[in-house]
């Protein structure tokens, strides 16, 4: 009867360990195949050179830090963007 109890609690708190793990982050939202492919080409035209490993990991985090560097000046640039259509009425 011991046994049974001990293989219950651990087949309990392995289930609950695994379904952890596939739960989605609090705060992001399932990504498409089409956003996916589109990140790639922009890491790629940033430098990534998926094709060389013996590059990996410092070639993708310096094409990531590229590619968030420039979605930040498109940001900027959108910000501004209205203000400037503002101050001209």
């Amino acid at each position: 009867m011991r046994n049974f109890v001990t293989a219950s609690l651990a087949a309990s708190l392995l289930s609950v360990c695994a379904g952890s793990f596939a739960q989605p982050q609090l705060g992001t939202a399932p990504v498409s195949r089409a956003q996916v492919q589109k990140e790639l080409v922009d890491l790629e035209r940033a430098g990534y050179d998926p094709r060389n490993s013996t590059a990996y990991p410092d070639n993708i985090q310096a094409a990531q830090k590229s590619v968030a560097a420039e979605r930040a000046r498109q940001d900027d640039a959108r910000k501004r963007a209205p203000n400037q259509d503002a101050g001209s009425m």
